[in-house]
């Protein structure tokens, strides 16, 4: 996916269908094509009910998506989940407990407005926000830096979501 593609999307979801899955479907997309397929899938989990998997459950309730094993099955429930993603509308603020409480039982996070997407990551059971991009260049007419957008791609590719 280009920035110009992607900046496009962001403006008609911000203006067109101001919505939260309409993020989500954007993030979807960005990830889709750049996580490993021979070895990981990418789930949308954000409307399975609390308490049906128990791997898909955090303490903060259930993420928008999920990066899982290949083998990954949810009935049975088996396979692993290595992260998730949690999507919010344009512009409206993440609760750092809420981050906390998505990463109870996985290594991985991602958040993203779809301006801002900020890599959590826990080790020795600390969560750490390992990096931010800000893609808004210009607020008034929902325009991204396309160095930024380059950079986010760079950094999604490096997340080693097995590890």
């Amino acid at each position: 996916m280009n920035y110009k593609y992607y900046e496009e999307k962001l403006r008609d979801i911000k203006i067109k269908a101001p919505i939260e899955a309409g993020v989500e479907v954007l993030a979807f997309n960005v990830l889709d094509n750049i996580i490993d397929s021979e070895n990981l899938s990418l789930v949308v989990i954000n409307s399975i009910n609390k308490n049906r998997n128990a791997k898909l459950t955090t303490d903060a309730g259930i993420s928008d998506l999920a990066v899982v094993s290949k083998d990954f099955s949810f009935k049975p429930a088996k396979g692993e989940v290595y992260g998730f993603v949690e999507v919010k509308f344009i512009d409206k603020k993440y609760d750092e407990k809420q981050i906390v409480g998505q990463m109870s039982y996985v290594k991985h996070l991602l958040y993203t407005d779809g301006l801002i997407w900020k890599y959590f990551e826990k080790v020795d059971n600390k969560v750490t926000c390992k990096w931010k991009i800000y893609l808004l260049k210009y607020s008034n007419k929902l325009t991204i830096s396309q160095n930024s957008f380059n950079d986010l791609l760079e950094n999604l590719r490096n997340i080693d979501w097995g590890k």
